[in-house]
């Protein structure tokens, strides 16, 4: 709850901040074609706040900026002519000039899915031109220029405002990818040395199963003991033994569950990651497994997101969704075209997963057995490997366990499965 508060506090902020420096901005103008049309530097920066942010509202943005622009106008003509009216009455077409211009702009984002390149370069240029026409003729100034050198100049405005747009988002956007970058091969640096952790702790549990296997031994050799009554002097001797023998790995097993949970928390200081990072991750690794698995089958995987909110337990929720999606991988066969999609939603307190495939789809039967570790429907006829089955036993006590969530699924045989998750976006797990 805390923390939907100061996310609400963070975008009221932006709200008006953002307008304050593109009003600061606007200040910064020449004066071209007719009076007190002024050619400003403030829609520049309103194109690269809403670029950038993706949680503002551009035509709210728009409006205030506007409203604004249009005080701070008035406001220094005032102090400089002495004349309020005539900042009133001149100025005011700037508010609609900033409103057509964040209307037109949250189109052309839309249209272009906010990818920088020729469309979006040549939808701001009109948006630019479009925005200052609107705002020419409600100043009713059509009649006193020459129509064809007022066209050209508004896009060559048009054209030289555009290029500085995109010249400092191209900027911005390369420097976010070299910090990135930093970031990536920083963790990279510290996953390293966690995985030679890991590995050392693996190397003790297989060592240690080499002492289950001999306690087995011991343990099958006392039951024939005990069925054929034979030796029985040393029953009781053999019995003891064995719960030594078993507790001494039981400590062994409890130090190195300790290591691993010392790496994971001490090594890596993480403070959350964006659901669409996550996604592009994950779609990487999806698309790998499905060449993998299904080489001879076209598989598709759709995304449906709309709010970039951050994933405090996104290690825990890669895990859950990497179960998810190669289950629905595996449950892809002989079809024309096998499609996946995942859709988020972020609601107050819980952000929702839904995800759905046209799979084989699950016997209602088995409905009661699929989260049972070992169950599994999945044999290579061809090698008799079976698959583990521990995908969705596992998914389900993260979810519902570690994370305090809910997962249901609704199948509908050789038509497909769908998988619904709710996590808390409050909770933090240790």
């Amino acid at each position: 709850m805390k923390k939907t508060k100061d996310t609400k506090r963070l975008n009221l902020r932006k709200i008006f901040l953002i307008p304050i420096c593109i009003a600061v901005a606007s200040q910064i103008y020449l004066d071209l074609f007719i009076p007190n049309f002024k050619i400003s530097f403030g829609i520049i920066l309103f194109c690269i706040f809403a670029y950038i942010y993706d949680d503002i509202n551009p035509i709210l943005t728009g409006l205030i900026s506007g409203l604004l622009v249009y005080g701070g106008r008035v406001f220094v003509n005032l102090f400089i002519n002495t004349n309020l009216y005539e900042g009133i009455k001149f100025y005011f077409p700037e508010i609609f000039f900033y409103i057509s211009y964040a209307l037109f702009y949250f189109i052309a984002l839309k249209i272009s899915n906010k990818k920088i390149g020729l469309k979006l370069f040549f939808l701001t240029i009109l948006c630019d031109y479009f925005a200052n026409i609107v705002e020419v003729l409600i100043r009713n100034y059509t009649d006193e220029i020459a129509v064809y050198n007022f066209i050209l100049g508004l896009l060559g405005i048009a054209f030289i405002r555009t290029c500085i747009i995109f010249t400092v988002i191209v900027y911005i956007k390369y420097n976010k990818m070299l910090l990135i970058k930093e970031e990536q091969e920083d963790r990279y640096k510290k996953l390293v040395f966690m995985i030679s952790k890991i590995k050392t702790e693996t190397y003790w549990l297989k060592k240690s199963m080499c002492n289950v296997e001999d306690v087995m031994a011991d343990a099958y050799k006392l039951y024939e003991n005990i069925q054929s009554k034979t030796e029985e002097e040393n029953w009781q001797e053999n019995a003891l033994s064995l719960a030594k023998d078993i507790h001494e790995i039981k400590k062994e097993y409890a130090l190195v569950a300790e290591g691993i949970d010392g790496i994971l928390s001490n090594k890596i200081e993480d403070k959350g990651m964006k659901i669409k990072e996550l996604v592009a991750i994950l779609k990487e690794s999806m698309e790998t497994e499905i060449y993998v698995l299904k080489e001879n089958i076209k598989i598709v995987i759709n995304f449906d997101i709309k709010s970039n909110f951050v994933i405090k337990n996104h290690y825990l929720l890669m895990s859950i969704l990497r179960n998810l999606f190669i289950n629905s991988i595996e449950a892809i066969d002989h079809k024309e075209k096998g499609v996946i999609t995942l859709k988020v939603i972020e609601h107050k307190k819980i952000c929702e997963f839904i995800l759905e495939d046209n799979g084989c789809g699950i016997e209602k039967e088995d409905y009661n057995y699929i989260y049972e570790p070992g169950f599994s429907t999945k044999i290579n006829y061809e090698t008799g490997k079976i698959n583990r089955g521990l995908g969705l036993s596992i998914t389900k006590d993260i979810i519902e366990n570690k994370l305090k969530g809910k997962i249901k699924l609704q199948s509908k045989v050789g038509r497909g499965t769908k998988f619904f998750i709710s996590i808390s976006k409050d909770i933090e797990v240790n």
